[in-house]
Order: C-alpha cells, then structure tokens, then sequence
C-alpha cells in the first residue's frame, strides 16, 4: 500500500476502533507474529488470560486492506504458524488461540478492502503517474469511506462474534 494511504488508513482506523464501544486499544508490540506495517489492537475479555486481537493488515503491493480478529486464551498474542489460521471461523471456538479474516467472519471470503483498483502500468506516463505523491487531504479523501466500512463491518460482524467466542469457551 502507498505510504500516503498507509498513514491516512492507520490514523482512521486507530480513531475508530479506540471509539468503538468494545474497547479496543493499540498495543505496541514487538512480536515475530507482527508484520512490518501492520497494528495490532486488544481488548481483555471476561475470563482470566482471555485476550481479544485486531490486527489492521495493509496489503504490501496493492492499495487494499484487511483485519485479522482473534482471541488468545493464554494472556499473550496468538503465536500460530500461520495467520489467518486454517480453520474456519465457526470451527474455531473451541481453540486456546485463533485467527480469522474479517470478510471470512463476515462473508464466508477472504475480503480486501481496495482503496484504488489495480491498474498495470501501459507506458512511462502511467509509471511517473504512480510515483508522484498523493496529497495528504487527496489520501484522507480516498481511504475515509472505505475504512469507515471495513470498521463497520467489524462492530456489527466481528466484535459479535468474538463474543460469541467467548460464550463458547474461548
């Protein structure tokens, strides 16, 4: 994701999800599971050593996002050898640690968010075009309504079941 998306994403999403009535707040945290551009959000839940997760997931080439939500019942970050894990998210509840993709929680797909489409590059014009800055106010214009969806996808979607999660023991 360009950095001017990146910064503007990071910013709308941090104000977001520290409104949200779930409680979300930012962690800084140095782990091996954390990847460079990505933030981690946590929230405690009922039971002892219970721990909610968010992660904002930028995507590395393409102008799009997602968010990894999960849970850990061991006090600490889910350390899995892969996120999203490969269960499904209604498979999960049992688990001491999980991670799942937002749209697979919500649609049943691994959903991105785009911010702008893909468009490969048809001569030196398009590839000056995509290096020029983008202006701050342009960025902040670009990402608002896309991130303001994947948020509330996340309060009617996700946080319900994350707390379904809970009942169910994780």
């Amino acid at each position: 994701m360009r950095s001017e998306y990146g910064r503007a994403l990071r910013q709308i999403v941090e104000r977001g999800l520290k409104a949200s009535p779930f409680g979300w707040q930012p962690v800084a945290l140095k782990s091996d599971y954390v990847f460079p551009g990505e933030r981690v959000f946590q929230r405690p839940g009922e039971a002892e050593g219970l721990l909610f997760w968010c992660v904002l997931v930028p995507h590395q080439n393409l102008e799009q996002f997602t968010f990894d939500i999960g849970w850990s019942r061991l006090g600490r970050f889910p350390e899995l050898t892969m996120r999203p894990s490969l269960q499904r998210p209604l498979e999960a509840f049992g688990l001491p640690e999980y991670f799942g993709r937002l749209g697979e929680v919500s649609s049943g797909q691994d959903l991105w968010w785009e911010v702008e489409p893909f468009r490969a590059p048809r001569g030196l014009a398009d590839l000056e075009k995509m290096v020029q800055p983008i202006p701050a106010e342009t960025a902040r214009a670009r990402v608002t309504p896309v991130a303001e969806r994947a948020l509330d996808v996340l309060e009617r979607v996700g946080v319900p079941y994350l707390l379904e999660a809970e009942a169910r023991g994780a």
